[in-house]
């Protein structure tokens, strides 16, 4: 049973740490927010912070997800 929990709670971090690297920095989620030059731009002070990238959508969409009883929910995303 440990090795299941390690198994699957690394698999998490390692999640958190792929959606970290591609919503944040200069080539994440503030860079499509942003024409041209516009660093001032308060979204971009949000979605620029990895950690502020991975808190809000932690706290927005996998802290919901994981609060499911069941995952009936979620037949209409999977084929």
């Amino acid at each position: 049973q440990a090795s299941m929990f390690i198994y699957t709670f690394f698999s998490c971090v390692s999640f958190l740490i792929l959606v970290g690297d591609f919503f944040s920095g200069d080539s994440g989620i503030a860079q499509g927010l942003c024409t041209e030059n516009c660093r001032d731009n308060l979204s971009v002070k949000i979605f620029g912070d990895r950690f502020t990238v991975v808190l809000i959508l932690t706290i927005l969409v996998l802290y919901p997800l994981s609060c499911l009883k069941n995952l009936y929910a979620l037949r209409y995303t999977s084929l």
